[in-house]
């Protein structure tokens, strides 16, 4: 996205709406509106963001590929919001804002997109006849994934109306404070747990 709109101008209307295309040509900072209320803002976003994790889930039904598709979107429509921010020479003020929250909310939304192949791989897996057993594990294993992610698309939220849109924080302290919770929230994805043969083992120990 950020490559169409810097190399081809003529491609943004397709890409970015006319609204905009306005506001970035201005440079107005229309994220400064979380200022005013941030605590409305945040469960807002904070609903948007569960919103687009769900679509993401639900979505995999469609073979698994309906998580990959919002992923594509969105990162096209980052990719050219961004780029057409730094023609118009207004990157850095959208960077700023969205290093504090960016990288956790896009880890996320990869995860969900994950959690939706794990049932959308059901449908590439053979014989037939074992379909619906698989699809019904796989959609419970996909849930535990979502539902997990759930509070830190919260987290995210948080970061975004009460850290982002505020200069009371550097740009490298955002960047820190943004990897240091993605950071987290793969560490606590990875985390061993331990197995119930393992648990059995300690208790008879």
């Amino acid at each position: 996205g950020w490559n169409v709109v810097v190399r081809d101008p003529q491609m943004v209307p397709v890409l970015i709406s006319q609204h905009f295309m306005e506001t970035i040509i201005d440079q107005q900072p229309w994220f400064h509106e979380i200022r005013k209320n941030p605590y409305w803002y945040g469960i807002m976003i904070a609903w948007n963001n569960i919103m687009v994790a769900v679509k993401c889930f639900t979505l995999g039904a469609l073979l698994g590929i309906g998580g990959l598709l919002i992923l594509c979107f969105n990162g096209v429509f980052f990719g050219a919001i961004m780029g057409y921010c730094y023609v118009n020479g207004f990157h850095d003020e959208l960077t700023n804002f969205v290093i504090g929250h960016g990288p956790l909310e896009l880890t996320i939304i990869v995860a969900s997109a994950f959690a939706s192949m794990l049932y959308g791989r059901a449908f590439f897996m053979r014989p037939l006849r074992e379909f619906p057993k698989r699809f019904a594990q796989g959609a419970r294993e996909a849930a535990v994934v979502i539902v997990g992610v759930l509070p830190w698309l919260v987290l995210a939220a948080c970061l975004e109306v009460f850290v982002s849109p505020f200069n009371y924080l550097g740009f490298k302290a955002k960047l820190l404070l943004g990897c240091l919770c993605t950071l987290a929230f793969w560490f606590w994805t990875f985390w061993p747990q331990r197995s119930e043969s393992d648990t059995s083992i300690h208790k008879s120990a």
